[in-house]
């Protein structure tokens, strides 16, 4: 009996003992790994939730730059194209007389936006900003590029990937300044109906290289241009003569005009950019009167008495107070009476 109360002392206890302390570490290591497990899933989450700002905010950074990136890199091309197209003018001068003309492409559809400010300086002043297509958006136009001694006639905008420029000198009845011309890929311009002359002559040389001029065979949406009276459909009319003075009208209105130079100019421009031009030229006319007015006096004390600085003072003042293209006509006899004057001096002549 000793034996087995002393077996039952030392064993059972213990049995019941070990048991007990087995449970308690069963559950204390379960509430320890429980903790361990919410601890390590609230680690986990702000990790997560702070790399996730911290990317966001450099992607966004990112795609900030490379808009900006993108932006200033839109608008220097769009300045360093309006530059472009400044110099292309410098040599081109001129060039309508030799039947020529200057084209010129860019890698992406361009607009061109042809402003003018008959108020700027002595002349006034061409302005021309450029706007590109980029991810299916145009940029905005900026950085505008002026020119004092510069008359372009199109529309505004011009739209394209290729660009063709020429020019027909204006002279009134001297030398004033080069008119140009500049059109686009984008639209034909019909000349079937002009009358044989020395003008579609050049305007037919000018087609070889500039696709978009056609004399014949011109294409079905072709800017159909009419001379006179046109059983036709015409999109632009052109009413008087060749080479005398008359008027264009195009989208409704009427642009006048003294000469083939300032015609051909209403054809291809907006009557805006028209106006504004015949204004900075008036202005430039008048100045060169006021020119060889002095050099007639000065040309007088050696022998040549060209006696008519009066008459090129008055033309300078008629030139001067035009403001409308429906003046113009107003100077055109005078013009004309000035010439025969000039040509009469012979060795004596001013220009």
């Amino acid at each position: 009996m000793k034996s087995k109360e002393k077996f039952a002392k030392k064993n059972f206890p213990r049995k019941l003992q070990t048991s007990h302390e087995g449970n308690l570490q069963g559950n204390y290591k379960k509430i320890n790994y429980a903790k361990s497990s919410k601890d390590g899933v609230l680690e986990f989450s702000f990790s997560w939730l702070f790399a996730i700002i911290i990317g966001g905010a450099i992607i966004f950074l990112a795609i900030f730059a490379a808009v900006k990136i993108i932006g200033l890199g839109n608008t220097q091309s769009d300045v360093t194209t309006a530059r472009e197209i400044g110099i292309i003018l410098n040599p081109l001068e001129s060039s309508f007389t030799t039947g020529t003309t200057t084209s010129f492409d860019v890698p992406t559809e361009t607009r061109i936006y042809n402003a003018c400010d008959d108020l700027d300086g002595n002349f006034g002043k061409e302005i021309i900003s450029v706007s590109q297509k980029n991810l299916g958006k145009w940029s905005e136009p900026e950085n505008p590029v002026g020119f004092s001694n510069k008359y372009i006639f199109s529309e505004n905008p011009i739209e394209g990937k290729k660009f063709y420029i020429f020019s027909k000198p204006l002279e009134m009845p001297f030398k004033v300044a080069d008119l140009i011309y500049l059109t686009s890929d984008s639209k034909d311009y019909c000349f079937e109906e002009m009358p044989e002359s020395d003008l579609k002559n050049e305007i037919g040389a000018l087609s070889s290289s500039n696709p978009k001029l056609q004399i014949e065979n011109c294409s079905q949406n072709s800017i159909k241009v009419c001379f006179g009276s046109s059983s036709g459909v015409c999109n632009v009319a052109v009413s008087g003569f060749l080479d005398e003075a008359g008027y264009v009208e195009k989208n409704g209105e009427q642009m006048s005009y003294a000469g083939n130079a300032l015609m051909i100019a209403a054809i291809f421009s907006e009557k805006e950019i028209y106006e504004c031009q015949v204004k900075r030229i008036m202005k430039r006319i008048s100045s060169l009167a006021i020119i060889y007015s002095e050099k007639s006096k000065l040309i007088s004390k050696n022998g040549c008495g060209t006696n008519f600085g009066s008459e090129l003072i008055n033309f300078a003042r008629t030139a001067g107070g035009i403001t409308s293209s429906s003046q113009i006509n107003s100077i055109m006899e005078n013009a004309k009476v000035l010439e025969d004057t000039n040509q009469n001096l012979g060795e004596c002549r001013l220009w």
